[in-house]
């Protein structure tokens, strides 16, 4: 996992390792009581890349009390004295953005970060010499933009948005199963470099991108607007406990409610409006009675009218149980390896009713925008929670849980089933896993 900027990643103050030991705290969890116990095991690690500019001290952030050199010291120089708090918020967070934007800088974290991952998984592979799984690489906020970035110029270096010189980009000495952005602005500066669209553009150094974020994430952007002109809503991601969130449970009820009431309103208004031209029919009757073989269609018209309208708001009312109950369906189901939910490749797309549609190579045709359900609190004032949604992936079990799902999905039943007899073997002989 590769934090963003800043040397805080949350909102306790805490630094990148303690936020990256706070996710696989909560995956392990997770990992214990979603899935079977024969599940191969899970490791989580940091990968800093601030010490590249900053140095080696200030990898933590305020957990670290040693003094920082090279650049934060001439920062600290050139700074005001004025408003010390907020100008060392800025020399921490904000700057990285525009280093990222200056190609030496872009160039040293790129390398910085390719040769943590190298170095971390061949200490990996040292210590767990029985290890046959797979990688996978996760990124929050810049992280992201980073990992997208080295992963788009493995090989020849060329992107569509920038070529580069393929000696100045970090090559890496294996292909990662994931890429998973949280709380990503990589569509935010792939416009900002003129890049349009990515319609049949595929990453190069990995074939499986999924962008999470939080419905009031500030700085998060959707990726799926660049793959597709018709554009369908993000996926919705179900609740870690199988369910949606109360306040949404409840939206959905009133609309249930909603439908079948406005019907019958708009029948008693049909109703109502028929009686009063009943009652002038009775009138002009009185006075003469010409035209009542043309009042008796009139009424007739209305009466089928109102039987129209009747039929519609139940078929309005049956399409709309329908659908909540297709959008339910997935929600509760049992999460974990069953067949039910790994076996097939869409599953996650059912939980928000959104269609499948093809995504283009991004993805492998897979949809790739996923939406965190918003909690309770969090929709009574979105400015409020603006800055907590941004940091909020760090300890989230519904991204943990989604993480999980994607990395245990079986390429195949097949495959899938002798894995899990490996992982089963592994666990009663108390050998390593694979």
């Amino acid at each position: 996992m590769v934090p963003g900027i800043g040397p805080t990643c949350d909102l306790r103050c805490r630094g990148p390792i303690a936020c990256v030991n706070a996710f696989r705290q909560t995956s392990l969890s997770l990992l214990a009581s979603h899935f079977p116990p024969y599940t191969p095991r899970l490791q989580v690690l940091p990968i800093t890349w601030r010490w590249a500019l900053r140095g080696r001290d200030c990898v933590d952030g305020p957990e670290s009390q040693a003094e920082t050199s090279g650049l934060d010291d001439r920062l600290r120089r050139l700074s005001l004295p004025s408003v010390p708090r907020l100008r060392s918020f800025a020399n921490d967070t904000l700057l990285d953005v525009l280093l990222y934007g200056s190609l030496p800088s872009r160039h040293a974290i790129q390398a910085a970060v390719a040769q943590e991952l190298c170095a971390l998984r061949k200490r990996f592979l040292k210590r767990n010499p029985g290890f046959t799984g797979g990688v996978s690489v996760a990124g929050h906020s810049l992280g992201s933009l980073i990992l997208f970035d080295l992963l788009a110029g493995q090989g020849d270096g060329q992107t569509p948005w920038v070529v580069q010189d393929p000696h100045s980009v970090s090559q890496l000495d294996f292909t990662p199963c994931h890429l998973f952005a949280l709380g990503s602005p990589i569509a935010a500066y792939l416009a900002a470099r003129g890049q349009d669209t990515l319609c049949g553009y595929q990453l190069s150094g990995c074939a499986q991108v999924f962008n999470i974020f939080h419905p009031l994430d500030p700085v998060a952007y959707r990726l799926e607007p660049l793959l597709v002109n018709d554009v369908p809503p993000p996926v919705l991601l179900p609740h870690h406990r199988g369910r949606e969130r109360l306040h949404r449970e409840v939206r959905a009820a009133i609309l249930r409610l909603s439908v079948p009431l406005r019907a019958a309103w708009k029948a008693l208004q049909h109703q109502l409006a028929g009686g009063g031209e009943t009652a002038e029919e009775v009138t002009q009757k009185k006075e003469g009675g010409a035209m009542e073989g043309q009042h008796q269609d009139v009424g007739e018209h209305q009466r089928e009218s109102v039987k129209k309208s009747d039929k519609e708001s139940e078929e309005t009312a049956t399409g709309m149980h329908a659908k909540e109950s297709a959008a339910k369906g997935e929600s509760d189901q049992e999460p974990g390896l069953a067949p039910k939910t790994n076996s097939d490749s869409s599953d996650v797309e059912k939980p928000d009713g959104a269609e499948a549609a093809p995504m283009g190579r991004l993805n492998g045709g897979r949809r790739v925008d996923f939406v965190l359900q918003e909690a309770p609190i969090e929709s009574v004032n979105e400015y409020l929670f603006a800055l907590q949604s941004h940091l909020c992936y760090w300890e989230s079990e519904d991204t943990a849980l989604f993480l999980l799902k994607e990395m245990y999905r079986p390429p195949s039943p097949e495959v899938g089933r002798s894995k899990q007899e490996q992982g089963l073997k592994a666990s009663k002989s108390g050998g390593n896993f694979k």
